[in-house]
């Protein structure tokens, strides 16, 4: 868990996050549905949460991302329940984006991913 430590500005409106050692930076923002949209290692970023749910997603190889449902993707999803996602607290999404790219790094490919050390 380090992406608290990457935040270069936050309002309670907004989230933005950038850790050059990982190559990965976003903006969080909004409410129904909360949304964070970035990059890392050149592959899109996306997480959405709304209803009662969240995902969070890297795009494939190819740019695209696996919710858009192209057969054979190298992409990266995980999905979850959240009670009442569409208003949650941007640190709370924090949290969840955190966890899902630990996950990430641990079971990419892409060599300069894994070095979370």
């Amino acid at each position: 868990m380090w992406l608290h430590e990457c935040i270069t500005k936050e309002t309670p409106h907004l989230l933005c996050v950038h850790d050059k050692k990982h190559d990965f930076s976003f903006e969080m923002f909004g409410e129904a549905p909360v949304q964070a949209f970035g990059e890392i290692g050149g592959r899109e970023f996306f997480f959405r949460a709304r209803h009662a749910e969240w995902s969070c997603e890297v795009s494939d190889a190819a740019g695209e991302l696996p919710s858009d449902g192209r057969a054979g993707s190298d992409g990266f999803i995980r999905n979850g329940k959240y009670s009442n996602a569409s208003y949650m607290p941007l640190r709370a999404a924090l949290k969840i984006i955190d966890y899902c790219m630990v996950e990430y790094f641990e079971s990419s490919t892409n060599n300069s991913a894994l070095d979370m050390s």
